[in-house]
């Protein structure tokens, strides 16, 4: 069996785990400050919209809902949520609703036609997307 050293330096599997979306471009920009700012601003943004999009989900309950549908519904383009969504199915607080009958993952037509999967919470409101009504 070959044991790793320990003067060679951190293992993999030494560096802590994060629950943070990573910057993905944090190899390019090199810790520029503006970058690092713009980052850490743009994740409070994608929280808040994964917020959004959880308590909408809650509202819709069994009905579900498209990345279409919530785009539409808030008024802006779908390109701008669908990363949101992905994010949320990653990490299992949203699934693809199934057909009962089936178990197929149910679709429905966007507004282009194309089919869209459907989502519902994965359980309820994660706590870190609840807001208070007091």
């Amino acid at each position: 069996m070959n044991r790793r050293a320990a003067d060679d330096g951190p293992s993999l599997f030494d560096k802590p785990v994060s629950l943070a979306e990573p910057d993905i471009t944090a190899r390019k920009h090199q810790g520029n400050a503006q970058s690092v700012a713009a980052w850490d601003k743009a994740q409070v943004s994608a929280d808040e919209r994964k917020g959004q999009i959880c308590r909408w989900l809650a509202q819709r309950g069994d009905v579900g809902g498209t990345c279409d549908e919530f785009a539409a519904e808030i008024g802006v383009e779908v390109n701008t949520v669908s990363g949101r969504f992905s994010d949320l199915k990653r990490r299992f607080f949203i699934k693809q609703k199934l057909d009962a009958a089936t178990g197929k993952p149910l679709t429905r037509a966007t507004r282009t036609g194309s089919s869209a999967a459907v989502y519902v919470l994965n359980g309820p409101v994660p706590t870190q997307y609840r807001r208070d009504s007091t």
